[in-house]
This record gives structure tokens, sequence and C-alpha cells, in this order.
């Protein structure tokens, strides 16, 4: 029987988070997918080869990325910060972010400070109102 396994990022991946990243949002999502998939994570975006514009644009166009504001960064910057990355099996552009359980502030914080400041989301139909 075949097995999924996920194929890790090129470092030069771009990944992408909805909202504005606060430390304490973080720490939220990730008691949310522990409580719903039984890992410590935060959800994120990324497409190998895909501008974050086409990752958002492909994620809003599968009504998972709403939000106002989002925030990008790289497959390599998130695992200089410590983190590991992965893609979600069967749930492209999905990846997830692991963090240890119970995430401490200072943890959410070194996750935050891995992803640029939060820019408009370009996938929405009129991105300047969201600045």
């Amino acid at each position: 029987m075949l097995s999924w396994r996920p194929m890790p990022l090129p470092d030069d991946a771009i990944v992408i988070r909805g909202g504005v990243g606060a430390p304490e949002t973080i720490a939220v999502n990730a008691q949310s997918t522990f409580d719903t998939d039984g890992f410590w994570g935060v959800s994120g975006f990324s497409a190998v080869g895909l501008s974050a514009d086409e990752i958002a644009q492909l994620a809003y166009e599968q009504g998972r990325l709403p939000h106002p504001r989002i925030r990008t960064s790289t497959a390599r910057r998130v695992r200089d910060a410590g983190f590991q990355i992965e893609e979600t099996p069967d749930d492209y552009p999905h990846v997830d972010i692991f963090v240890p359980p119970d995430p401490s502030d200072e943890v959410c914080s070194h996750l935050a400070d891995a992803f640029d400041d939060a820019i408009p989301n370009p996938a929405l139909p009129n991105p300047a109102e969201a600045e």
C-alpha cells in the first residue's frame, strides 16, 4: 500500500498566512489545530513556483483566504526560525507549520517574526479596502 509522503518545500518557496499574524492569534490557531487535527501547528499556503499574489489568488478562489491582509515569508525563513513546514496531504496549496505543544508567547512571537509585515490581500476584489 502506498502512503502519501510530503515533499519538502524548496527553501525559496513563498509561504503566506492570512491575517496580521499576531502572536496571540498564532497561539489560538495552534490550539485549534491541536483540537481538530491532533497536532500543534498553524496554517499557511505555498505553491512551488508561484508568487505570493498567485498563491493568495488560488487560496482565495478556494474560499480559504478571505483575510483583508496577508503576511509572506519563505520556507527557508520559517525553517531558519526553527519551525518545520510541510505540504498538507491532499490539500493543495495548504501547508502546515508545526509548533511546540502549548507554544509560549516567545515561540509565537518568533514565528510571527519569520514573516514580513502584513500587506493588503492582493486576491480581494478591491485590495485597497484592506489598507
